[in-house]
């Protein structure tokens, strides 16, 4: 043993080696001291964003009747997260998950000589370490939401946010480890994840208790102060302390192979990232995960009559086309958006109104989804112009069929919001505003998909015709607006919220909302309908401009000799 774990030292040092040159031929040489001031600074400027968080929500705490109720039904909703979570580790190693190793790494290291285990346990180690950092920091965040409204000290709902965050992040990523390294197949893996979710959905609804309720108490330690929500929390962290264990021990196990697609994947990723482009980031998050379009529909589509008609609703047909093709665990996760923003709908309403922001993001990656028939026509460029349609009207008529699909999605959020609340009011105001609500906030999906993918020559040609500082924040807009439509877009459910806190009418301030909503639908559609036609009319403009100059030019070098 002792001559082995000589022998292993060597490989270890050298493995340390290559990776140290590597890290100073990419990055240049970082001491530790430039390492713990950036993580200074990301502490402080953490810090600083939950202070200024915690300032601006509400703090008016909730009424003892919905106190008690998440004392009785938290647990359960938390341990619900917590299965969702756990189901997506097991899904992300049946995909290759969790981790991406450089390049380099792959096609040298792991085929040389060498244990992988030596290789891959660093890591594996950083992107646990990762993982559990980014739980912590967001359940953090919801520790602070949760003191403004459910009292107690903010400090001790900050430690617990912060330390249920991180276990449930670790443990996600640790069964992804362990899924990854036996080399569970997919369809068993989803097998397995929905069964998990599926039983902890059925203990919500019945009020049983479910595997998952262990984590719920301990997140609710600050309410219930119970000594069994402790030893609940210590449970689950002996179990996920195992689970890490176990996939560190295996990770010599992991394939190669998709180690090597997940890592072309993901430095494709950060790429699209860099850029700026959304539309490739979804595509390529679609390849990591394996969520393509079916190759049969859902029902055979009746075909369209080969007599004249009129261009729209061909285009409509064709959008009609593109949803049957929809995968199913993409219209699960679709009808978990909905629900979710059922749930946060109802609590913007009672006065959370941060939450819209989490509306907004929710609303544009349902967009996304449905919008798929769209997007592929706005990629191919060559194709759209061989269709007997116009773009704009292609482009309206391609949108139409998302427009419904919305529809039932609205109702199941309606639905949704009225089971939390238990107030019959919540469905009148769902029936008004709902659907128009959905429509709104899936306008910044549209203007997404429509911007298509960027050019990178015209965008480096746009950045050194101004100055850096100028060029950073035009590009950071870019990124941006499309999902401060979505956001914007669910903004008049405020109206309700004012009106709720003010004794008004909540049906009027509905009927107010899903008219604001309805006009800027109506004015993403005629922007979608009227864009090509105003970029192609601006061009024109540009080079008859252009070219009026250049006839001044000559005029003028005729006029002096051909001295200017």
């Amino acid at each position: 043993m002792c001559a082995g774990a000589a022998a292993v030292t060597p490989v270890r040092g050298a493995v340390r080696e290559l990776r140290q040159a590597r890290r100073n031929s990419r990055l240049g040489r970082v001491e530790w001291f430039e390492v713990a001031y950036r993580a200074y600074l990301v502490v402080l400027l953490g810090g600083a964003v939950l202070g200024v968080v915690a300032g601006w929500l509400p703090s008016s705490p909730v009424s003892a009747a919905t106190s008690e109720q998440v004392v009785t039904h938290g647990p359960g909703v938390v341990g619900l997260v917590a299965a969702v979570m756990v189901g997506v580790g097991w899904r992300s190693g049946a995909a290759g998950g969790p981790i991406a190793v450089e390049a380099a790494d792959v096609r040298w290291l792991l085929l040389a000589p060498v244990p992988r285990r030596t290789v891959l346990l660093r890591p594996c180690t950083q992107r646990l370490g990762s993982l559990a950092a980014a739980g912590a920091t967001t359940g953090a965040a919801a520790g602070v939401l949760a003191a403004s409204h459910l009292g107690g000290s903010r400090p001790t709902w900050l430690t617990v946010g912060a330390a249920i965050g991180a276990l449930l992040s670790l443990g996600s990523a640790a069964v992804a480890l362990v899924v990854h390294a036996t080399g569970m197949r997919a369809v068993w893996a989803r097998t397995v994840a929905t069964g998990l979710v599926a039983v902890q959905t059925l203990a919500v609804v019945t009020e049983r208790t479910g595997p998952f309720d262990a984590v719920g108490d301990a997140a609710l330690w600050p309410v219930t102060q119970r000594t069994s929500s402790l030893l609940g929390g210590l449970a689950a962290t002996v179990v996920v302390a195992a689970v890490t264990v176990g996939g560190l021990a295996g990770c010599g196990s992991l394939s190669p192979e998709k180690l090597e697609r997940r890592t072309a994947l993901v430095a494709q990723l950060r790429f699209a990232i860099a850029v700026g482009d959304l539309r490739t980031v979804m595509l390529i998050r679609r390849q990591l995960t394996q969520d393509q379009l079916r190759a049969r529909p859902w029902f055979q589509p009746i075909a369209y009559p080969a007599r004249p008609h009129p261009p729209l609703w061909w285009a409509i047909w064709r959008g009609a086309i593109g949803m049957t093709r929809l995968p199913l665990r993409r219209v699960c996760r679709m009808v978990v958006v909905a629900m979710a923003l059922g749930i946060l709908a109802a609590a913007v309403v009672e006065g959370t109104v941060g939450l819209i922001l989490a509306m907004g993001a929710a609303l544009f990656v349902l967009g996304l989804d449905i919008t798929e028939a769209l997007a592929q026509t706005v990629d191919e460029v060559d194709q759209r112009e061989l269709f007997p349609v116009p773009a704009g009207l292609l482009h309206v008529g391609l949108v139409v069929a998302p427009a419904v699909v919305l529809v039932p999605l609205a109702a199941l959020a309606t639905a949704t919001a009225w089971v939390v609340t238990g107030d019959a009011q919540a469905l009148a105001v769902g029936a008004v505003v709902a659907v128009p609500l959905a429509w709104a906030g899936a306008c910044g999906a549209v203007v997404n998909v429509m911007r298509a993918a960027p050019d990178p020559m015209v965008r480096a040609a746009r950045a050194l015709a101004m100055p850096p500082e100028v060029a950073g924040v035009s590009t950071m807009v870019q990124i941006v607006w499309p999902l401060a439509v979505s956001v914007g877009g669910v903004t008049p459910l405020l109206f309700v919220t004012v009106a709720l806190d003010g004794g008004g009418s909540l049906l009027a301030a509905a009927v107010r909302g899903a008219v604001a909503c309805l006009l800027c639908t109506a004015a993403t559609v005629m922007w979608v309908r009227r864009r090509d036609d105003a970029r192609r009319r601006w061009r024109a403009l540009v080079a008859a401009g252009d070219q009026a100059r250049r006839d001044a030019t000559r005029r003028r070098r005729q006029r002096t000799g051909g001295v200017t």
